[in-house]
């Protein structure tokens, strides 16, 4: 799945879930910066192909750019809850195909 894709599910979800405008927008900006660093640096423009030492090298990068380990911590774990969400939209996305297309085998 693009990541893009996820992103903007990441966000719909967030708005489901009555989440202030204010913590939207911050969620949003984190999670677009450290994939546009990933699209910079590795070419990654799908889901499946970040894993945990695409998040350790933004990690480095940011304090390389002076940012405090409280401030990039804190980027990290909001972070890891939006990647999470992102892959259990992913998830439930191709469950529901894989169900859609059980259902087309089962009804011919």
């Amino acid at each position: 799945m693009l990541v893009d894709d996820v992103v903007k599910e990441f966000i719909f979800e967030l708005q489901v879930q009555n989440y202030t405008p204010r913590t939207i927008k911050e969620y949003k900006n984190n999670i677009l910066k450290f994939i546009e660093y990933c699209k910079q640096e590795f070419e990654i423009v799908e889901l499946e192909e970040m894993n945990h030492i695409h998040i350790k090298k933004y990690f480095k990068y940011l304090l390389s750019k002076g940012r405090s380990s409280v401030y990039v911590n804190t980027i990290l774990n909001k972070m890891e809850i939006s990647l999470k969400l992102g892959i259990n939209i992913y998830k439930k996305f191709y469950l529901i195909m894989e169900l859609e297309i059980l259902n087309l085998y089962i009804l011919d």
